[in-house]
């Protein structure tokens, strides 16, 4: 796969037909990524859509891929994004609760590893929107202290 997105990298290079400049450009290689699946999640209202009082519950797994140098999952953040606004409810889980759950949050040098999660959102007793998607940002550091942050999206069904 990393060979793909290099040669892809260097294919999207163009010269301009029309005797003008041509840029060859190549974009940098993710260091790491974060797949979310399934690409199209449930969830489990665990009090009714609309929640007062209750919350909401989805179910699904997370793939982190490290090229090049390992790192650790340090946090991640789940945000229920209902179309019109920024952000809704969201669950952080902190790197204490994340090592007690999977015992270490590793992900070796060019390898990957699943986290299956199920944070709950908890409502605060005023109706929330139906939730249309959930984005999902995680947080890496190296062994060198370097952090980065991972984020994708995912509809709700």
């Amino acid at each position: 796969m990393l060979v793909s997105i290099v040669f892809a990298a260097f294919a999207s290079g163009a010269c301009d037909n029309n005797k003008g400049v041509g840029i060859i450009t190549t974009a940098p290689t993710a260091a790491a990524f974060v797949i979310v699946s399934p690409t199209l999640i449930n969830l489990t209202a665990l009090g009714g859509f609309n929640c007062p009082g209750h919350g909401i519950s989805p179910s699904f797994t997370l793939f982190i891929t490290s090229n090049g140098t390992a790192r650790s999952m340090s946090a991640a953040t789940f945000t229920l994004l209902d179309g019109t606004t920024v952000g809704g409810p969201s669950v952080t889980i902190p790197s204490p609760q994340l090592n007690q759950q999977f015992g270490s949050t590793i992900i070796l040098a060019n390898q990957s590893r699943s986290f299956p999660m199920q944070p709950t959102f908890s409502c605060p007793g005023v109706p929330i929107p139906t939730p249309q998607a959930m984005n999902a940002v995680v947080k890496l550091v190296d062994s060198q202290g370097r952090e980065e942050s991972l984020s994708t999206t995912v509809n709700i069904r």
